[in-house]
């Protein structure tokens, strides 16, 4: 939608991703920062008017059954003890976890070859001079690929962070393969 220029629904289907994976936060923010930049301030307005009434449209219920509209990420921590911020220090959590909760060498393996695959596509798109005319060209979708490679990158439960890196890179894996295709 927003290679289309359809602003309202690219603002809804990515607010509505907020539901299923919170981090679709960054798309948002990416469109709003397009959209300010190219100066479109009526349609900046419509798109945080549409994430500001999906993003209560989640929480009521919430809000109404648990008392607090921020139970998911609240549910992280233990009732009787605060945990730590949901991020942190890029790769804090992750290499913490790893001496702190030994793992067979094979899941090491398969999770550091997921990470070290990321982070190499995104070496790429910083240093490959083809890319940078594409990302000037569409500016939402590098905002995105790289707010949610920060987020997944600092997020900071050590005992989680190293073995969901692979599920949680799963939406920008296009990114990191057109990154390193010729």
């Amino acid at each position: 939608m927003v290679r289309q220029n359809k602003w309202f629904w690219a603002a809804t289907l990515a607010s509505l991703s907020t539901v299923v994976r919170p981090l679709g936060f960054v798309a948002l923010v990416g469109i709003g920062i397009t959209l300010l930049w190219k100066r479109e301030y009526k349609k900046f307005v419509v798109a945080v008017v549409i994430g500001l009434a999906i993003g209560a449209a989640y929480a009521w219920p919430l809000w109404m059954h648990f008392g607090d509209p921020w139970a998911t990420v609240h549910s992280y921590q233990q009732p009787d003890q605060p945990g730590p911020a949901l991020f942190g220090m890029p790769f804090h959590a992750i290499i913490v976890g790893t001496f702190m909760y030994p793992a067979p060498w094979p899941n090491l393996i398969l999770s550091f070859g997921w990470i070290v695959f990321v982070l190499t596509g995104a070496i790429a798109m910083l240093l490959r001079k083809n890319l940078r005319e594409y990302w000037r060209s569409h500016p939402v979708e590098v905002l995105f690929a790289a707010g949610y490679l920060l987020a997944i990158c600092s997020y900071n439960f050590p005992y989680w962070a190293r073995g969901t890196f692979p599920r949680f890179a799963i939406p920008i894996i296009p990114f990191v393969i057109f990154a390193l295709l010729p």
